[in-house]
């Protein structure tokens, strides 16, 4: 498939990386007194910019009609939510714009054609009705757009629109190299600091561990699943790609969390696999990483070590001398009998006593010299 950004070509700001806040700040008395910048000061780049929805569009068209005298209400109440375009809309009328053309082609039948084999989409959605979805969100999946804007927009501290455009600008311009077709929740890099600290700003920095410790680390447990999924598989970093899905879906300002397996499957495959090894993918991970969980059919990330974490701890805690103790005490209670006496880990010929009786002599690992100087004697006198 054709990357995604050779289709819907990123501004060059986020080529570019010029991603601060203030460029999703519009200001209509700025761009009155020509301070504001260029992109909503000059009607030409700013309608570059914008796309132009149907709401801006008859919102223009009544606009024009009425300064033509052609008809158009006298009085227009705009009413979005902050955040929601008002100003940009009062910037556009401002402009006196007439109306655009933003033809874009957006390959989608590929992707619908797996998703429809692979039974990925979700219950209740006709193919026709995804389609249209994909079209209007594309570059992204729709369901980047609706993990972003319903449950992170849900955080006091997101601002939904112009949180999302900034997050989004963050994972265009880190993806600008990449000869990807679309863009999903499993292609947001969680080890591009920008991009952690955008979304650990929302739920703590306590989760800058997690992610290290099952996702982006060198020793991460997503990246140890990527080289474990069969040697066809292993270049699409599967692990990583599931984990970092998982991530995103966990968290939201209300109760919501977690993803089920469809989305997860949805978000975390490619093309060149069968959505099956996510699957696999999945349950590897819930047996390697440290604070994944699971609930009510739903697979999600906390700050609370899970068992698996709390056993290697455990693990660890335990000194080698204490284990060898209980290995050796294992060993002599287990293993010999009323034919054979049993001699565990002796570390000189002279451990070994030199009479008939036959005897089971257990190393702790293979010495070929130990083994050869047992045979033939016990410390300084051969053996009979």
């Amino acid at each position: 498939m054709t990357a995604f950004h050779t289709i819907a070509v990123p501004h060059e700001d986020i080529l570019a990386g010029r991603l601060t806040i203030d460029v999703f700040a519009a200001d209509l008395w700025e761009v009155h007194k020509g301070r504001a910048p260029d992109e909503y000061r000059d009607p030409v780049h700013f309608f570059q910019k914008t796309y132009q929805t149907e709401g801006l569009s008859h919102l223009l068209d009544v606009v024009a009609k009425r300064l033509r005298g052609e008809g158009g209400d006298p009085v227009i109440q705009v009413q979005t939510p902050f955040g929601g375009g008002k100003t940009h809309a009062l910037i556009a009328m401002y402009h006196k714009a007439a109306e655009w053309d933003a033809n874009q082609v957006v390959v989608v039948g590929e992707f619908l054609d797996y998703a429809v084999g692979e039974s990925l989409l979700p219950a209740g959605v006709e193919p026709s009705q995804y389609r249209r979805r994909f079209e209007a969100s594309y570059p992204f999946l729709p369901e980047v757009v609706d993990v972003l804007y319903q449950r992170w927009g849900s955080f006091p501290s997101f601002q939904r629109t112009r949180g999302v455009l900034r997050l989004l600008s963050l994972v265009v311009h880190a993806l600008k190299d990449q000869a990807i077709p679309y863009i999903t929740l499993a292609d947001f890099d969680l080890a591009n600091q920008e991009i952690r600290r955008e979304l650990l700003k929302h739920i703590g920095p306590e989760f800058d561990s997690v992610v290290a410790s099952d996702i982006s680390g060198e020793e991460a447990g997503g990246r140890k699943v990527d080289g474990e999924l069969g040697a066809a598989y292993q270049g699409l970093r599967l692990g990583t790609r599931v984990a970092t899905s998982i991530f995103l879906y966990s968290f939201s300002g209300g109760v919501e969390r977690g993803a089920t397996l469809g989305e997860v499957k949805r978000s975390a495959t490619t093309l060149n696999n069968p959505a099956s090894v996510v699957a696999e993918a999945v349950e590897l991970l819930r047996g390697r990483l440290f604070y994944l969980q699971q609930q009510s059919g739903k697979v999600f990330f906390t700050n609370q070590p899970n068992l698996n974490r709390i056993l290697l701890t455990r693990m660890e805690n335990i000194e080698a001398p204490a284990v060898a103790a209980e290995e050796e005490a294992l060993l002599k209670e287990r293993v010999g009998g009323k034919r054979l006496k049993v001699f565990p880990w002796p570390t000189s010929d002279a451990d070994i006593p030199d009479s008939p009786d036959l005897k089971l002599i257990l190393l702790q690992e293979r010495d070929d010299a130990l083994m050869q100087a047992i045979l033939k004697q016990k410390g300084t006198i051969w053996r009979c």
